[in-house]
């Protein structure tokens, strides 16, 4: 089910969907299109929200590969760290046509006795004029339900990037 639609403006530090994850749907999709970043040499990162805020806790792991002319490799592999990742999208270009795209799986966010899962597919243009497709995955380890997510670069600011959520109900 189609929920809302996000668009993130030049300049802006982050792109925030606050208050958009509970029970009404098991899991959730996000389709990222024509991400970009103002800084050369970047990968977009996420982080998640509760009740009480966005969590910059060191309690994200993250595991991505990404294939590009030069091979196979991974991209990022990250553990307790204070944010999560998004497969393939590491080292993203700031020039023209240096864009990035992305499918975002959330599964079970408004769970409270489990960790909240996420996994990702996504291709885009690296700082290096060479194409990357990734794959990855990770886990939030907190119990407390998931209700928001934000999407940001490394460092500078976001240059374009949307956002569309779905809700998926397992019946």
């Amino acid at each position: 089910q189609f929920l809302s639609k996000h668009t993130a403006s030049d300049g802006d530090s982050y792109l925030t969907l606050s208050s958009v994850f509970d029970t009404s749907y098991d899991n959730y999709l996000l389709i990222g299109t024509l991400w970009q970043n103002n800084t050369d040499n970047n990968h977009l990162r996420i982080q998640v929200a509760t009740a009480s805020g966005f969590s910059a806790d060191s309690i994200y792991d993250s595991q991505m590969a990404g294939i590009n002319p030069g091979g196979v490799g991974h991209t990022i592999n990250q553990s307790n760290a204070a944010y999560g990742t998004i497969g393939g999208l590491g080292n993203q270009g700031s020039a023209a046509n240096e864009l990035s795209n992305f499918q975002l799986t959330i599964y079970q966010p408004a769970d409270q006795g489990t960790h909240q899962f996420w996994q990702s597919h996504s291709s885009g243009k690296m700082h290096d004029g060479n194409y990357i497709a990734g794959t990855g995955g990770g886990v939030w380890e907190d119990l407390t339900a998931v209700t928001g997510i934000r999407f940001y670069y490394g460092a500078g600011t976001i240059k374009s990037g949307e956002v569309l959520l779905y809700g998926i109900k397992s019946s």
